[in-house]
């Protein structure tokens, strides 16, 4: 957490932990630190998938592209969360308009933004899955506008839960894609 969003509590953490557990993903590692003193635990192009969700000004969403970037894969995926906030110190926005050019990139407008870059060079995603949601984003936006608009009117949701279920939303999506592609070969 940070001044912007709020101290993250370890309810949060819990939270998300029993949801990685109850969905059975064994690849996720959930780290509960800063990003600069998880660096060493990470070689470079180790990681598939980086959320970049910390501190939300510019200087320290900067710092934390710069030490974690070269961690991830070359066709990996990185995720930035609030890119659409512009408000007091947010700088989120401003690194994602110097680095965008030449990465294959989409955004989610739901939830202050959802930035998706691939970890390459290339003008096109590699991954089939993000190439054609990056093709009928209205479609895919809409999808989880309903499932944030259904969460959110459930009593006793807190917004960090629906932030979860819009990530394992995700995973089933994925999974239900490749199960399709599977039955088509």
């Amino acid at each position: 957490g940070d001044s912007q969003t709020g101290q993250s509590s370890i309810h949060l953490f819990e939270s998300v932990l029993s949801d990685i557990e109850k969905f059975g993903f064994k690849n996720t590692q959930l780290i509960r630190r800063r990003f600069e003193s998880a660096l060493d635990r990470f070689p470079d192009k180790s990681i598939d998938i980086l959320h970049i969700d910390g501190w939300h000004t510019y200087q320290a969403v900067k710092n934390d592209w710069e030490l974690f970037q070269p961690k991830v894969k070359t066709k990996g995926i990185i995720l930035f969360h609030d890119s659409r906030a512009v408000a007091g110190s947010f700088g989120v926005y401003r690194l994602i308009d110097e680095i965008k050019d030449g990465f294959p990139t989409f955004e989610f407008p739901f939830f202050f933004g959802l930035y998706v870059f691939e970890n390459s060079l290339r003008k096109r995603f590699s991954n089939d899955f993000l190439s054609k949601v990056s093709k009928d984003l209205t479609k895919w936006s809409a999808h989880y506008e309903q499932v944030i608009h259904y969460l959110s009117n459930q009593p006793g949701v807190h917004s960090s839960r629906i932030q979860n279920t819009i990530t394992v939303s995700n995973e089933f999506v994925n999974e239900t894609h490749y199960q399709d592609l599977k039955r088509h070969h």
